[in-house]
């Protein structure tokens, strides 16, 4: 996670020569093989908070704004979260093809990813500053969450959250939120997280996002962004989401869909 990509190629290749049984470790050999050519020819703009490192063809200045909108970022969830972590996150900014090359096993309605390191595509044309920013307002909230609940928040909750995070400066569209919503034909919400699978299509994802993050907002809303920050501390140490649902909020863990489907036809009827 410190992006010592030799040490770590070095240590899980003697890993193997012990025990070539490690699955997990094969995995890894086998990424960081594929990571390291590209990733070790990165410029880096390094601070106390973040480790960002970036292609060639990304110009220093906006490996800058990469690193002034994740100090953003750091201040602005970690206020949500009342969360700033001590260690040093890394960022790693590719170019398009580059991500794609080394992410191939990924969808394309992937426009980010978290995995203990924050990966992004440079902007461009076809990325505007604006939409980076929500894509590392999005995968920070990731590694925020990452740290709150112990890697134990069901799928739905952390895209949730993290969608929250960024459309907190305005309204996120919820197209098909509000076709399923005038369908009859929304997620139940013990399946939501079952829609986050690669497999699935990109409408799916696109409504199992929205909906994730309509619930979070409702959450947020009516009950206090504090309860979510006591249900993740409770997931953390192996409390189920209903037990932890049932000890910070005032309602009942089988009437939370119900109040939400009420809230949610509210906020439509609005817009």
């Amino acid at each position: 996670q410190a992006q010592r990509l030799k040490e770590a190629k070095k240590a899980w290749e003697r890993a193997l020569e012990l025990d070539p049984s490690l699955k997990d470790i094969q995995r890894k050999l086998e990424q960081v093989t594929q990571e390291l050519p590209v990733e070790s020819q990165f410029d880096r703009i390094s601070q106390f908070s973040f480790d960002v490192r970036y292609a060639e063809e990304v110009q220093s200045r906006a490996g800058y704004d990469i690193r002034d909108m994740l100090l953003r970022a750091r201040r602005e969830v970690g206020g949500d979260f009342t969360l700033w972590p001590k260690y040093k996150l890394v960022v790693l900014v590719y170019t398009a093809e580059q991500f794609k090359q080394l992410r191939a096993e990924t969808p394309d309605w992937v426009a980010g990813q978290f995995d203990g390191k924050i990966r992004i595509p440079m902007p461009s044309q076809a990325l505007p500053p604006e939409e980076v920013t929500r894509i590392l307002f999005h995968e920070y909230t990731h590694a925020l969450v990452h740290d709150a609940a112990g890697g134990h928040c069901p799928t739905w909750l952390n895209e949730g959250l993290a969608t929250y995070q960024m459309w907190k400066d305005g309204q996120a569209p919820w197209t098909a939120l509000k076709a399923a919503a005038a369908e009859d034909r929304l997620i139940p919400w013990d399946q939501l997280s079952s829609w986050f699978r690669y497999e699935r299509s990109a409408k799916d994802v696109q409504l199992a996002y929205e909906q994730s993050h309509s619930i979070v907002q409702y959450l947020a809303r009516r009950y206090g962004f504090w309860r979510i920050r006591r249900i993740l501390a409770d997931l953390r140490q192996g409390t189920s989401l209903e037990e932890a649902f049932a000890a910070h909020l005032p309602v009942k863990p089988e009437r939370l869909p119900k109040e939400w489907r009420s809230w949610l036809n509210d906020q439509l009827a609005r817009s």
